[in-house]
């Protein structure tokens, strides 16, 4: 028996350093277990990079977006944050999910009084004129188009080892490998792989898409994959297209500007998505499928909308074979919104999870408000989003994307290289 810590946390991820960071901050004696040393092989944000942005259909989330993009320009996060600009381009139809999405936020932001410097685009040439690497696009001709100058680029593997070291200097304790990777858990009492149990006064879970492994969660959380692929510059291309903006697009798919460090050019898909099953509590429960066990690549139906989003956007690089693919995956609550409370099963055992996809913007500040809610401070209009519910209904269609087929893994066939 481990003994002498105020709160546990399980798992190295965003919302699990941002917590240790805050706990630290605030006096608690902390431990931090994972099975990996971040950034964890299995984290969404174990990645080049993420989109950094706060357009939000909802105010709760456009004010916290606007808080967190304030601390990434600061220490110990601004050497993660690049403001990059963003290129979204919408749906024709203005009825689409995306549309209202976009109309949605923009009004949100001006009501909270937050000025963002966002253009309209309206045709190819402007999009030529604003961003001279994308003057060759084959874009439609008839485009629905914003230009986000303030949207950011996340430096996302690296800001979690900054948020790590961090959490480190401030005295958390940590471990990994057996002695990190929870087997179960219990009120105030957490038992590992190597047969170590931890004892604390309260146990954090935010373990991302794999809470579900750890804890009862009474199906308000489905854990989706994206799948993900890169291409790789030469050094004449990266001096080339080193300052492009990120490109979003709910119909094609979207990609980053080349990292630095290894010049790959990060590409997302948009045009499907995935889930994996596994029975769990006598029920079909979608979880996550990590490829330091499955070598899966992308839909072999689906390759080819990879290379149709470089020929759009960038053809004198649809050249270049995609390679290093992915799945990201998250961590879906039938709202979009947050997962944090208590989890009703046990004693002062909470869970932090529910990204949806867009959890790596709050790592500066999600952990405030977590320790918020242990410590019965979380204030009430988020203590109401965030809080548990019993076997909600999921739709078919989250509010910001586009109708996409979600596709079961065991029966998809994969491109092979």
């Amino acid at each position: 028996m481990s003994l002498g810590f105020d709160t546990i946390v399980i798992g190295c991820g965003v919302f699990g350093l941002s917590t240790c960071i805050e706990l630290a901050e605030r006096g608690y004696k902390v431990l931090a277990l994972d099975k990996y040393q971040p950034p964890s092989p299995l984290s969404a944000a174990n990645d080049l990079n993420k989109i950094i942005r706060v357009e939000y259909p909802d105010k709760l989330s456009a004010r916290l977006a606007v808080e967190a993009l304030e601390l990434w320009k600061q220490p110990p996060y601004n050497e993660c944050f690049v403001k990059t600009g963003r290129l979204t381009l919408t749906p024709d139809d203005p009825n689409s999910n995306r549309n209202i999405y976009e109309t949605k936020s923009s009004q949100n932001l001006e009501e909270l009084g937050v000025r963002q410097r966002i253009k309209k685009i309206k045709s190819l040439k402007e999009i030529g004129e604003l961003i001279p690497e994308f003057k060759n696009n084959t874009l439609p001709d008839t485009l629905n188009a914003t230009y986000n100058y303030d949207c950011g680029t996340g430096l996302s593997g690296k800001s979690i080892k900054v948020a790590f070291s961090e959490a480190s200097r401030l005295g958390v304790a940590f471990a990994f490998g057996d002695d990190g990777e929870v087997i179960k858990v219990d009120s105030h009492q957490v038992t590992v792989k190597s047969g170590k149990v931890y004892e604390a006064s309260k146990v954090i879970v935010s373990a991302g898409a794999s809470t579900v492994f750890l804890v009862p969660l009474d199906s308000q959380i489905n854990a989706w994959g994206g799948f993900v692929a890169h291409i790789k510059l030469t050094e004449e291309e990266y001096e080339i297209y080193k300052d492009i903006p990120i490109f979003f697009s709910a119909e094609y798919g979207y990609f980053f500007p080349p990292d630095a460090e290894t010049h790959r050019i990060k590409i997302a898909l948009t045009t499907c998505d995935a889930f994996a099953l596994k029975r769990i509590d006598n029920q079909d429960t979608k979880v996550p499928r990590f490829q330091t066990e499955y070598p899966d690549t992308v839909p072999k139906d689906h390759y080819n909308d990879i290379m149709k989003l470089i020929e759009l956007v960038l053809p004198d690089l649809a050249y270049h074979k995609p390679q290093d693919f992915k799945t990201c995956w998250c961590a879906d609550t039938s709202t979009s919104k947050f997962l944090i409370d208590e989890c009703p099963y046990f004693e002062d055992v909470y869970v932090a999870s529910g990204d949806s996809a867009h959890g790596f913007k709050f790592l500066p500040n999600i952990g405030k408000y977590i320790v918020d809610k242990i410590e019965g401070k979380l204030e009430p209009e988020l203590d109401e989003v965030w809080r548990w519910k019993v076997k909600p209904e999921f739709r078919q269609t989250i509010t910001n994307r586009q109708p996409r087929p979600n596709l079961n893994l065991a029966e998809v066939e994969f491109f092979k290289d």
